[in-house]
């Protein structure tokens, strides 16, 4: 993920730089409206990584041993 993460920034900075006519605003709000989904699903799945490290994902086993 942390290299799609590279990718979508490499995105960002290229648009930017190919669309110097746009205001400011425009080119935050598109910028933004294709980053923040990718920051958002990325840092689920950071959550998800740590989480199933610490074990909480791990099929209960049964105390009795049966």
């Amino acid at each position: 993920t942390l290299w799609l993460t590279v990718r979508v920034v490499e995105w960002a900075m290229d648009f930017a730089d190919g669309h110097p006519e746009m205001d400011g605003l425009k080119m935050a709000a598109i910028i933004g409206a294709v980053v923040a989904p990718w920051v958002t699903m990325q840092g689920a799945l950071v959550k998800f990584h740590f989480d199933a490290r610490k074990g909480s994902f791990a099929i209960a086993q049964p105390k009795d041993g049966a």
